[in-house]
């Protein structure tokens, strides 16, 4: 019954190749510090970068890409155990998404099942009611969103190839800006042509990943990063409130 859009299951390997924040604080902060560690060789930044990020708890992801012509944005806290809790925006509609102890669960609005289910939206809207869906099928891979190593290993390959580009500032934040080749097997995992994208990563220890851009035009996308190890919490629906569409009807 329940029927997933190409652009929301194929979005997630886009997204991973993107992301920014503001307000890092540190001991060298000042733009002139940044131009002495844009200096360094844009693979060791891109090093320097994993390391950090390999090092966080947790994280805040809120931005927009545009994937086929629709536009997707991002509005999670996500966690290096794949709990997270937010919301994706896929053109007119939206699911509000939760994952904790290897499980997830979403809510869609109309206009999101009217999208993935044509005229059976309100049919859909209607069985499932108020209640949290078990993330299944297609949409299982959205789980991904959710972590951080998944989303840094996608941005900061191993295979991709990189050059410094000089510093910049992000918000207040001196960065080293580095660009990025994705490898050169010609698609990634969704079948998509390889990416440039040029990442913003803070000059100051830890070296976080500030921003990543990609492209312009259709394939323009920025998504921001911000709360480093600030803590959340995921709300797990109670077992009254969960509709499985795989046992539905059963």
């Amino acid at each position: 019954m329940l029927r997933v859009s190409r652009t929301l299951a194929g979005c997630l390997v886009v997204t991973g190749l993107l992301l920014a924040t503001s307000g890092c604080g540190g001991d060298d902060d000042s733009i002139g510090h940044a131009k002495d560690y844009a200096k360094t060789d844009g693979a060791d930044i891109a090093k320097d970068a994993r390391a950090a990020m390999g090092r966080l708890r947790t994280m805040h992801v809120a931005g927009t890409i545009t994937q086929g012509g629709e536009t997707i944005a991002l509005d999670l806290s996500v966690s290096q155990d794949g709990s997270c809790a937010g919301t994706i925006g896929v053109g007119d509609g939206s699911i509000e998404l939760r994952s904790a102890g290897g499980r997830a669960w979403y809510k869609a609005d109309l206009a999101f099942w009217k999208a993935e289910v044509g005229s059976e939206a309100a049919e859909v809207a209607k069985a499932v009611g108020d209640r949290w869906v078990v993330l299944s099928g297609d949409l299982a891979s959205l789980r991904s969103f959710c972590r951080i190593d998944s989303l840094t290993s996608q941005m900061l390959g191993a295979k991709a190839s990189y050059e410094s580009q000089g510093a910049a500032m992000v918000g207040t934040t001196p960065t080293a800006r580095i660009s990025i080749e994705q490898s050169s097997t010609g698609q990634n995992s969704t079948g998509q042509s390889d990416l440039h994208s040029t990442a913003y990563v803070k000059a100051s220890d830890p070296h976080y990943v500030l921003r990543i851009v990609r492209g312009t035009g259709k394939a323009a996308g920025q998504v921001d990063f911000s709360a480093f190890d600030q803590k959340f919490t995921v709300e797990v629906p109670a077992t009254k409130d969960i509709f499985n569409p795989e046992t539905a009807g059963k």
